[in-house]
């Protein structure tokens, strides 16, 4: 049996939730091509969890880049309806912080995505008012 995972290539039509051992709220990574990744394939980036989590009004998302990359950084409703660009910009390597001020945002759950050289990373963040 393959070692390889498959990561579904339609975001929208498919959402995996893993639930890892410190709570964070990890949905998955993909890859936008359909590749398949293997074991110790090479990542350009790590997005932490936001936090505070869950929050009112702002919270932190910290990242860290390996290697000069476009990323892009994206808020999005439950129902993934694009609601904020955050980021859409070349990084240099390493350690980032975006602060997202959600004022005017109603309650509820969101996904934030980041992408870069066809991989995207998701997690999930919760706003309280």
């Amino acid at each position: 049996m393959s070692n390889k995972m498959f990561y579904p290539i339609v975001l929208l039509c498919f959402v995996f939730t893993l639930l890892s051992c410190s709570d964070e709220n990890i949905v998955g990574n993909w890859v936008s091509d359909g590749n398949e990744l293997e074991e110790g394939s090479k990542f350009y980036f790590n997005m932490e969890q936001n936090y505070p989590n869950p929050f009112n009004p702002s919270t932190v998302i910290n990242f860290r880049v390996f290697e000069r990359i476009k990323v892009e950084l994206i808020i999005w409703s439950d129902d993934w309806v694009k609601k904020a660009t955050l980021l859409d910009k070349y990084c240099d390597y390493g350690n980032y912080q975006v602060i997202f001020n959600a004022e005017g945002f109603p309650s509820g759950e969101y996904f934030y995505t980041m992408t870069g050289e066809g991989v995207t990373q998701i997690r999930k963040m919760k706003i309280v008012k």
